[in-house]
Protein backbone atom coordinates (compact mmCIF):
# COMPACT_ATOMS: atom_id res chain seq x y z
CA UNK A 1 0.00 0.00 0.00
CA UNK A 2 1.19 3.29 -1.08
CA UNK A 3 0.03 5.97 1.37
CA UNK A 4 -1.67 4.99 4.91
CA UNK A 5 -4.00 2.34 5.29
CA UNK A 6 -5.46 1.28 8.86
CA UNK A 7 -8.32 -1.37 9.73
CA UNK A 8 -10.58 -1.15 12.56
CA UNK A 9 -12.65 -3.43 13.45
CA UNK A 10 -16.00 -2.07 15.42
CA UNK A 11 -15.86 -4.96 17.97
CA UNK A 12 -12.40 -3.52 19.02
CA UNK A 13 -11.48 0.16 17.83
CA UNK A 14 -8.16 -0.03 17.19
CA UNK A 15 -5.88 1.46 14.15
CA UNK A 16 -3.23 -0.94 12.31
CA UNK A 17 -1.59 0.91 10.20
CA UNK A 18 1.35 1.27 7.50
CA UNK A 19 3.13 4.49 7.80
CA UNK A 20 6.40 4.65 5.07
CA UNK A 21 8.89 6.94 6.54
CA UNK A 22 6.70 8.13 9.80
CA UNK A 23 7.55 6.95 13.17
CA UNK A 24 4.11 7.02 15.09
CA UNK A 25 1.00 4.85 14.40
CA UNK A 26 -2.34 6.91 12.79
CA UNK A 27 -4.65 7.35 15.77
CA UNK A 28 -7.92 5.65 15.56
CA UNK A 29 -10.01 7.68 13.06
CA UNK A 30 -13.15 6.14 13.69
CA UNK A 31 -16.83 7.51 15.72
CA UNK A 32 -17.60 4.45 17.78
CA UNK A 33 -20.34 6.16 19.10
CA UNK A 34 -23.33 4.12 19.40
CA UNK A 35 -24.55 6.91 16.28
CA UNK A 36 -21.47 5.56 14.30
CA UNK A 37 -22.33 1.92 14.86
CA UNK A 38 -26.02 2.08 13.48
CA UNK A 39 -24.66 4.18 10.73
CA UNK A 40 -22.15 1.20 10.21
CA UNK A 41 -25.02 -1.33 9.99
CA UNK A 42 -27.82 -0.05 8.81
CA UNK A 43 -28.18 -1.64 4.93
CA UNK A 44 -28.59 2.23 3.69
CA UNK A 45 -25.41 3.09 0.84
CA UNK A 46 -24.39 -0.21 0.95
CA UNK A 47 -23.66 -1.90 -2.64
CA UNK A 48 -23.85 -5.41 -2.56
CA UNK A 49 -21.01 -7.26 -4.72
CA UNK A 50 -19.97 -10.96 -5.02
CA UNK A 51 -16.47 -12.04 -4.85
CA UNK A 52 -15.31 -13.68 -8.37
CA UNK A 53 -12.68 -15.77 -6.83
CA UNK A 54 -14.92 -17.27 -3.73
CA UNK A 55 -17.88 -16.66 -4.31
CA UNK A 56 -18.63 -14.71 -1.40
CA UNK A 57 -21.15 -12.15 -0.31
CA UNK A 58 -19.89 -8.98 0.34
CA UNK A 59 -21.19 -5.41 0.90
CA UNK A 60 -19.66 -2.22 0.76
CA UNK A 61 -19.97 2.06 0.95
CA UNK A 62 -17.58 4.93 1.49
CA UNK A 63 -17.16 8.49 2.00
CA UNK A 64 -14.51 10.66 1.90
CA UNK A 65 -13.11 12.79 5.23
CA UNK A 66 -10.10 14.77 6.53
CA UNK A 67 -8.11 13.96 9.39
CA UNK A 68 -5.03 15.81 11.58
CA UNK A 69 -2.33 13.62 12.13
CA UNK A 70 0.69 13.82 13.98
CA UNK A 71 4.05 12.82 12.46
CA UNK A 72 7.20 12.46 13.90
CA UNK A 73 10.36 12.55 10.87
CA UNK A 74 13.60 13.16 11.12
CA UNK A 75 15.17 16.88 10.60
CA UNK A 76 17.68 16.53 7.53
CA UNK A 77 20.14 19.05 8.91
CA UNK A 78 20.12 18.32 12.67
CA UNK A 79 18.92 14.64 12.81
CA UNK A 80 16.67 15.29 15.89
CA UNK A 81 13.35 13.69 15.91
CA UNK A 82 10.87 16.30 15.40
CA UNK A 83 6.49 16.89 15.91
CA UNK A 84 4.44 17.96 13.44
CA UNK A 85 0.33 18.23 12.67
CA UNK A 86 -0.86 17.43 9.22
CA UNK A 87 -4.18 17.60 7.95
CA UNK A 88 -4.80 14.60 5.36
CA UNK A 89 -7.47 13.80 3.08
CA UNK A 90 -8.89 10.03 3.98
CA UNK A 91 -11.08 7.57 2.85
CA UNK A 92 -13.25 6.15 4.81
CA UNK A 93 -14.56 2.30 3.64
CA UNK A 94 -16.97 0.03 5.60
CA UNK A 95 -17.61 -3.16 4.70
CA UNK A 96 -19.38 -6.45 5.54
CA UNK A 97 -18.42 -9.60 5.00
CA UNK A 98 -20.26 -13.15 4.89
CA UNK A 99 -17.03 -15.25 5.26
CA UNK A 100 -15.68 -12.54 7.83
CA UNK A 101 -19.04 -12.52 10.08
CA UNK A 102 -18.78 -16.39 10.27
CA UNK A 103 -15.24 -16.46 11.13
CA UNK A 104 -15.71 -14.13 14.09
CA UNK A 105 -18.56 -15.92 15.16
CA UNK A 106 -16.49 -18.64 15.98
CA UNK A 107 -13.80 -16.94 17.12
CA UNK A 108 -16.18 -15.73 19.98
CA UNK A 109 -18.05 -18.98 20.54
CA UNK A 110 -14.12 -20.65 21.46
CA UNK A 111 -13.47 -17.72 23.69
CA UNK A 112 -16.62 -18.06 25.30
CA UNK A 113 -15.98 -21.89 26.09
CA UNK A 114 -13.20 -20.34 27.84
CA UNK A 115 -14.80 -17.62 29.62
CA UNK A 116 -17.50 -20.24 30.70
CA UNK A 117 -14.38 -22.46 32.37
CA UNK A 118 -13.25 -19.20 34.06
CA UNK A 119 -16.45 -18.54 35.41
CA UNK A 120 -16.73 -21.98 37.23
CA UNK A 121 -13.20 -22.06 37.89
CA UNK A 122 -11.15 -18.70 38.22
CA UNK A 123 -7.89 -20.43 39.05
CA UNK A 124 -7.69 -21.98 35.72
CA UNK A 125 -6.42 -18.79 33.79
CA UNK A 126 -5.04 -15.71 34.67
CA UNK A 127 -4.13 -12.81 32.99
CA UNK A 128 -1.51 -14.45 30.61
CA UNK A 129 -3.92 -17.33 29.96
CA UNK A 130 -7.25 -15.81 29.88
CA UNK A 131 -6.95 -15.05 25.80
CA UNK A 132 -9.50 -12.44 26.07
CA UNK A 133 -12.29 -14.81 28.09
CA UNK A 134 -12.53 -12.02 30.53
CA UNK A 135 -13.73 -9.71 28.70
CA UNK A 136 -17.10 -11.36 28.42
CA UNK A 137 -17.32 -11.98 32.59
CA UNK A 138 -19.14 -9.79 34.79
CA UNK A 139 -18.12 -9.19 38.09
CA UNK A 140 -14.48 -9.94 38.11
CA UNK A 141 -11.24 -8.33 38.70
CA UNK A 142 -7.21 -9.05 37.52
CA UNK A 143 -4.99 -9.07 40.49
CA UNK A 144 -2.86 -6.04 39.47
CA UNK A 145 0.69 -8.05 41.24
CA UNK A 146 -0.11 -11.83 40.93
CA UNK A 147 -2.25 -11.24 37.85
CA UNK A 148 -4.69 -13.57 39.31
CA UNK A 149 -8.64 -13.94 38.38
CA UNK A 150 -10.37 -12.53 41.47
CA UNK A 151 -14.35 -12.72 41.24
CA UNK A 152 -15.50 -9.47 43.17
CA UNK A 153 -17.10 -9.31 47.05
CA UNK A 154 -20.75 -9.98 47.28
CA UNK A 155 -20.64 -11.02 43.44
CA UNK A 156 -21.16 -14.13 41.33
CA UNK A 157 -19.31 -13.99 37.85
CA UNK A 158 -21.80 -14.51 35.48
CA UNK A 159 -21.25 -13.47 30.99
CA UNK A 160 -21.50 -10.14 29.81
CA UNK A 161 -24.66 -11.14 27.91
CA UNK A 162 -25.36 -7.23 26.60
CA UNK A 163 -21.72 -7.17 25.79
CA UNK A 164 -22.04 -10.53 23.23
CA UNK A 165 -24.80 -9.57 21.87
CA UNK A 166 -23.55 -6.12 20.73
CA UNK A 167 -20.56 -8.03 19.63
CA UNK A 168 -22.79 -10.09 17.40
CA UNK A 169 -24.61 -7.48 15.60
CA UNK A 170 -21.88 -6.19 14.39
CA UNK A 171 -20.40 -9.47 13.17
CA UNK A 172 -18.79 -9.31 9.33
CA UNK A 173 -18.12 -5.35 9.72
CA UNK A 174 -14.98 -3.53 9.91
CA UNK A 175 -13.66 -0.07 8.50
CA UNK A 176 -10.82 0.69 6.37
CA UNK A 177 -8.67 4.05 6.29
CA UNK A 178 -6.92 5.13 3.59
CA UNK A 179 -4.65 8.17 2.51
CA UNK A 180 -5.65 6.79 -1.12
CA UNK A 181 -8.29 8.47 -1.35
CA UNK A 182 -8.34 8.00 -5.72
CA UNK A 183 -8.64 4.37 -5.09
CA UNK A 184 -12.39 2.09 -5.99
CA UNK A 185 -13.70 0.68 -2.78
CA UNK A 186 -13.38 -2.94 -4.73
CA UNK A 187 -9.70 -1.61 -4.68
CA UNK A 188 -8.64 -0.06 -0.95
CA UNK A 189 -10.84 -3.56 0.47
CA UNK A 190 -8.31 -5.98 -2.08
CA UNK A 191 -5.24 -3.93 -1.15
CA UNK A 192 -5.67 -4.47 2.41
CA UNK A 193 -6.69 -7.71 2.18
CA UNK A 194 -3.14 -8.96 1.17
CA UNK A 195 -1.40 -6.77 3.43
CA UNK A 196 -1.08 -10.03 5.40
CA UNK A 197 2.59 -10.21 2.44
CA UNK A 198 3.72 -7.71 4.26
CA UNK A 199 3.73 -9.49 7.80
CA UNK A 200 5.25 -12.30 6.18
CA UNK A 201 7.66 -10.55 4.80
CA UNK A 202 8.29 -8.76 8.53
CA UNK A 203 8.09 -12.34 9.71
CA UNK A 204 10.69 -13.63 7.22
CA UNK A 205 13.29 -10.62 7.72
CA UNK A 206 13.29 -11.50 11.50
CA UNK A 207 13.41 -15.89 11.25
CA UNK A 208 15.24 -17.00 8.58
CA UNK A 209 17.12 -13.66 7.54
CA UNK A 210 18.15 -13.02 10.85
CA UNK A 211 17.45 -8.68 10.85
CA UNK A 212 17.88 -9.30 14.60
CA UNK A 213 19.72 -9.20 17.27
CA UNK A 214 22.44 -6.78 15.28
CA UNK A 215 25.72 -6.47 16.41
CA UNK A 216 26.33 -2.97 15.05
CA UNK A 217 25.34 0.04 16.96
CA UNK A 218 26.44 3.31 14.97
CA UNK A 219 23.75 4.75 12.02
CA UNK A 220 25.19 4.09 9.16
CA UNK A 221 26.31 0.59 9.92
CA UNK A 222 22.65 -0.02 11.02
CA UNK A 223 21.52 1.45 8.04
CA UNK A 224 23.54 -0.99 6.12
CA UNK A 225 22.53 -3.96 8.13
CA UNK A 226 19.21 -3.36 7.28
CA UNK A 227 19.88 -3.20 3.33
CA UNK A 228 21.80 -6.00 3.24
CA UNK A 229 18.51 -8.01 4.82
CA UNK A 230 16.49 -6.11 2.53
CA UNK A 231 18.60 -7.26 -0.82
CA UNK A 232 18.44 -10.52 0.68
CA UNK A 233 14.51 -10.24 1.46
CA UNK A 234 14.15 -9.04 -2.60
CA UNK A 235 16.14 -11.91 -3.88
CA UNK A 236 14.63 -14.32 -1.92
CA UNK A 237 11.25 -13.19 -3.44
CA UNK A 238 12.37 -13.12 -6.79
CA UNK A 239 13.42 -16.93 -6.39
CA UNK A 240 9.59 -17.45 -5.30
CA UNK A 241 8.05 -15.95 -7.74
CA UNK A 242 10.08 -17.25 -10.63
CA UNK A 243 8.97 -20.57 -9.02
CA UNK A 244 5.33 -19.72 -8.79
CA UNK A 245 5.63 -19.41 -5.18
CA UNK A 246 6.37 -23.38 -5.11
CA UNK A 247 8.87 -23.05 -3.19
CA UNK A 248 9.08 -21.82 0.81
CA UNK A 249 11.61 -19.57 2.18
CA UNK A 250 12.34 -21.91 4.57
CA UNK A 251 12.94 -23.97 1.65
CA UNK A 252 15.05 -21.70 -0.39
CA UNK A 253 17.39 -20.83 2.70
CA UNK A 254 17.55 -24.29 3.54
CA UNK A 255 19.09 -25.38 0.02
CA UNK A 256 21.22 -22.57 -0.47
CA UNK A 257 22.84 -23.49 3.17
CA UNK A 258 23.97 -26.66 2.33
CA UNK A 259 25.30 -25.87 -1.55
CA UNK A 260 28.47 -25.31 -0.46
CA UNK A 261 31.66 -26.80 -2.09
CA UNK A 262 34.73 -28.85 -0.55
CA UNK A 263 37.81 -28.93 -1.29
CA UNK A 264 39.08 -31.96 -2.69
CA UNK A 265 42.61 -31.94 -3.94
CA UNK A 266 44.67 -29.37 -6.54
CA UNK A 267 42.31 -27.16 -7.99
CA UNK A 268 39.46 -29.60 -7.52
CA UNK A 269 35.76 -28.96 -5.78
CA UNK A 270 33.40 -31.19 -4.97
CA UNK A 271 29.59 -29.76 -4.33
CA UNK A 272 27.59 -33.21 -3.10
CA UNK A 273 24.20 -31.38 -2.38
CA UNK A 274 21.99 -31.95 -5.10
CA UNK A 275 18.08 -32.10 -4.72
CA UNK A 276 15.32 -31.38 -6.87
CA UNK A 277 14.39 -27.59 -5.57
CA UNK A 278 18.05 -26.99 -5.76
CA UNK A 279 18.27 -27.81 -9.26
CA UNK A 280 15.11 -25.69 -9.70
CA UNK A 281 16.97 -22.30 -8.09
CA UNK A 282 19.41 -23.01 -10.48
CA UNK A 283 17.40 -22.93 -13.55
CA UNK A 284 15.54 -19.98 -12.46
CA UNK A 285 18.70 -18.03 -11.17
CA UNK A 286 20.52 -19.22 -14.35
CA UNK A 287 23.74 -20.64 -12.10
CA UNK A 288 24.86 -23.89 -12.70
CA UNK A 289 25.96 -25.64 -10.07
CA UNK A 290 24.23 -29.30 -11.12
CA UNK A 291 27.87 -30.40 -11.55
CA UNK A 292 29.24 -32.73 -9.28
CA UNK A 293 33.19 -31.68 -9.24
CA UNK A 294 34.24 -28.02 -10.60
CA UNK A 295 37.52 -26.82 -10.97
CA UNK A 296 38.39 -23.19 -9.71
CA UNK A 297 38.42 -21.77 -12.73
CA UNK A 298 34.98 -23.41 -13.47
CA UNK A 299 33.68 -22.14 -10.38
CA UNK A 300 35.28 -18.71 -10.52
CA UNK A 301 33.42 -18.57 -14.22
CA UNK A 302 30.22 -18.97 -12.41
CA UNK A 303 30.53 -16.42 -9.93
CA UNK A 304 31.74 -13.86 -12.94
CA UNK A 305 28.22 -14.80 -14.43
CA UNK A 306 26.88 -13.98 -11.06
CA UNK A 307 28.45 -10.60 -11.49
CA UNK A 308 27.25 -9.68 -14.60
CA UNK A 309 23.39 -10.71 -13.43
Amino acid sequence: TRGVMSCISPRAPRSISVLPNYANRVPDLIDTSSHCMRVLVSDTGYRTHTDTADGETFMIKSRQDTKQITLKIEDDKTGRIKTIKEDIDIKVVAHWSAKYARRTKRERERTLIKANTLISNPAAYNRATHYGAARYVKNITIDSDTGEILTESGKVAMLDNELIAAEAALDGYYVIITSETDMTDEDIVKAYRELWRIEDSFKITKSLIKLRPMYVSTKEHIKAHFLICYIGLVIMRLMQHATDFNISPEAIVGELKKMVGVHLADNWWRFSHRTDISDELCRVTGIDLTRKNMRLKEIKSVLAQINKK
